[in-house]
């Protein structure tokens, strides 16, 4: 392949990946000149396709996975954007997110609970540890399935069907909403 060919062969895929941007973000009804300046722009436009739940992840969490929970999301919608089906993809992110997010939470309010007592012989105390631990481990297989997932978004992206990446983000959504359900159950 020549030089030339290279470069023409990387300027349409660079045109094309903005087309797509373009026709996605006229899609979520942006103003057409920000569409059509989206087959030049698109890498900085590309962040407004998974706007609606970029709010839905920003930092709030003061958890002890707080930060990892948001790298892992916007990694994940970074991916999504890419997709075809990045709308109804991306609307799923935000229920797990807050899943997340709320055992984030708790899990901070168990470490204050942990800190602030003095007898640590007391056996609600131990079962307290105990607690903590096994959702600080959920949270953490929940952390590694979406980073799992965002790889496998990559390689569907690739074959253009996303019909698996939906049942997974939903089979995600259902585990962190598990996390919650556990919390009620032990909670006094």
């Amino acid at each position: 392949m020549t030089e030339s060919s290279t470069f023409l062969a990387a300027l349409f895929v660079y045109l094309l990946a903005g087309a797509v941007v373009g026709v996605g973000l006229a899609q979520r009804g942006h103003a057409p000149a920000t569409s059509a300046s989206a087959v030049i722009a698109w890498p900085l436009l590309a962040t407004l396709l998974a706007g609606d739940v970029a709010a839905a992840v920003a930092p709030t969490s003061t958890g002890p996975f707080g930060a990892r929970i948001h790298a892992v999301i916007n990694a994940l919608l970074t991916s999504v954007s890419a997709s075809p089906d990045s709308a109804a993809l991306a609307r799923e992110l935000g229920p797990l997110a807050d899943a997340l997010l709320a055992a984030d939470q708790r899990l901070a309010g168990a470490d204050a609970l942990l800190a602030s007592t003095p007898d640590t012989s007391v056996a609600a105390y131990h079962h307290l540890v105990e607690a903590r631990s096994r959702a600080a481990a959920d949270i953490e297989e929940v952390l590694t399935a979406i980073v799992e997932l965002r790889l496998h978004i990559g390689l569907l992206a690739l074959a253009g069907n996303t019909a698996g990446v939906r049942e997974q983000l939903t089979a995600l959504r259902q585990r962190a909403s598990a996390l919650a359900e556990v919390h009620r159950l032990v909670s006094p």
